[in-house]
């Protein structure tokens, strides 16, 4: 049996708020995706927000590259290279995109990556624009065992999966936003009645929102929840009277904890982000010496891809040296699949530190699905 021990299957219905849409526009903007790409995929997910609806491949196809042609940005990519294809320069003037098939709306788009790429980069890169369709077709599943469905088929019968409930809506002021992530621990619930023992639910916990200590109780001790996502760099504190209380809660429940740990991924503010650092689990961990933590992501892939490592790297394997129930993943590491001497380096020094005490029991795989769909599909990070 092989676990996933980091992927997400809520969907966008259960997360979207205005403020998420803008988590998610900021999170496509530092993976690189160009400007009318992002401006289209916000007006989608505002329309999606008021009226979800869910779109077979062709029609999320059309709907996009339509948004994708009206923005003053894509015209001025379109016609400001002579370079770029003739379809391109057609595509701008958004002739006849209703009428193409689903594979000349793929061609299409690889196309447009293919250019954008060699404009921005002067090269090709990995992240296409097809990776950001697929990203949208998994999430914009009708339900959250849906988008569950979707991760298992790609993995062996008998593999589970940890689904992390994520609190992106803490700070929402509107009744309706708050509501969504009771929602979402509701679906996830059902993924995990539809799957059982092959999905594994945490509960997301942010001390931001008021109701958040009932809320993990319900989650354990009423739906089942079998562990703990925190996400301190959405704004909240790991060293606070209100978390001395979830620690408590969770030695007690045998609950283990996957805390978000990289620089990526989303966050409330820029200077929010050294909320995740590791070595402010310090003080944490010598108080709590049989609190279990998982750090997500292995405080980013750099940390295994460069010769002299990366501080928060350094410092979770400071942490595993000094406490016995200090674990970390390598979910999110996508950065480096590109072959040559970078990924090279990334694996052997992964190969290394999986034949070393004490990490060689303390890493853990987790893919970060299906956000990582956005670099990586899941059946090549499985590989």
């Amino acid at each position: 049996m092989r676990v996933n021990c980091h992927a997400h299957i809520y969907n966008l219905r259960s997360v979207l708020t205005r403020r998420t849409i803008s988590l998610i526009t900021d999170r496509l903007t530092r993976e690189g995706f160009p400007p009318f790409a992002i401006a289209a995929v916000s007006e989608l997910l505002e329309e999606y927000q008021f009226r979800p609806e869910y779109l077979v491949e062709e029609e999320l196809l059309t709907r996009l590259l339509r948004k994708m042609v009206r923005q003053p940005t894509f015209r001025s990519f379109a016609f400001g290279d002579g370079a770029l294809p003739p379809e391109i320069r057609l595509l701008a003037e958004s002739r006849g995109l209703e009428a193409l098939s689903g594979d000349a709306l793929r061609a299409m788009l690889d196309k447009l990556s293919a250019a954008f790429n060699r404009a921005a980069n002067g090269d090709s890169r990995d992240t296409t624009l097809s990776d950001l369709v697929e990203t949208l077709r998994v999430a914009m599943q009708p339900e959250i065992a849906d988008v569950a469905d979707r991760l298992l088929e790609r993995m062996r019968p008998d593999d589970a999966l940890v689904a992390l409930a994520t609190d992106l809506t803490a700070q929402e002021e509107s009744d309706g936003d708050q509501k969504l992530f009771w929602n979402q621990l509701v679906g996830t619930r059902a993924a995990a009645l539809r799957h059982p023992g092959r999905v594994l639910p945490f509960v997301g916990v942010d001390t931001q929102r008021s109701e958040h200590f009932e809320t993990l109780q319900h989650a354990v001790e009423r739906f089942g929840f079998v562990g703990v996502k925190l996400y301190p760099s959405l704004g909240s504190q790991v060293d606070t009277p209100a978390m001395d209380k979830i620690y408590s809660f969770c030695i007690e429940h045998e609950l283990p904890i996957v805390v978000h740990c990289s620089r990526g991924g989303f966050q409330s503010r820029r200077e929010t982000v050294d909320n995740s650092r590791p070595e402010l689990w310090r003080p944490v961990l010598a108080e709590y010496p049989d609190l279990r933590v998982c750090f997500a992501h292995f405080g980013g892939w750099a940390g295994l891809g460069q010769p002299d490592g990366d501080p928060w790297a350094q410092e979770i394997m400071a942490l595993m040296r000094d406490f016995e129930w200090v674990f970390a993943d390598v979910s999110g590491h996508v950065d480096m699949m590109q072959g040559g001497e970078r990924e090279a380096t990334y694996f052997r020094n992964l190969k290394r530190l999986l034949a070393e005490a004490p990490y060689a029991n303390r890493i853990l795989f987790g893919t970060d699905s299906w956000l990582a769909r956005l670099r990586l599909a899941d059946e090549h990070y499985w590989q």
